[in-house]
Formats: C-alpha cells, structure tokens, sequence
C-alpha cells in the first residue's frame, strides 16, 4: 500500500510543497532530498518504520 495519497493529502492541507516538506524532513533528522520526495510516495513498499515514524511527527497526526 502506498502512502503517498495520504501523504499528499496531509501536506496540502498544510498549504506545503514538496520542497517545505523536504525541508521539514530534514530538520526531523531524514536526508531527503526533494528530488527523493515524489519517488517515495510512488512505492509499493509503505516505507520503513523510520519513514513513517518522521513523516507522521512531521506532518502532526498519530500512528495507529
């Protein structure tokens, strides 16, 4: 399952671009790139739980 409609939900709702949301990544502690950015949410895989863990913190809501 990809998380990228999520994702992208949560961060338009913010008013963020991909470039903001790079950006806020990488102050959470992830090197990401926002050239890393789009191709990420386009995987089948959901992330690692690292991933997960940084863009749920990032993007304010909680892990169920």
């Amino acid at each position: 399952m990809s998380i990228g409609p999520q994702v992208r939900k949560l961060r338009l709702q913010k008013g963020w671009a991909q470039d903001y949301l790079a950006v806020k990544l990488q102050l959470a502690g992830w090197d990401m790139s926002r050239n890393a950015v789009d191709p990420l949410w386009k995987t089948s895989n959901g992330g690692s739980r690292f991933e997960l863990l940084v863009i749920a913190r990032v993007l304010g809501v909680k892990m169920g």
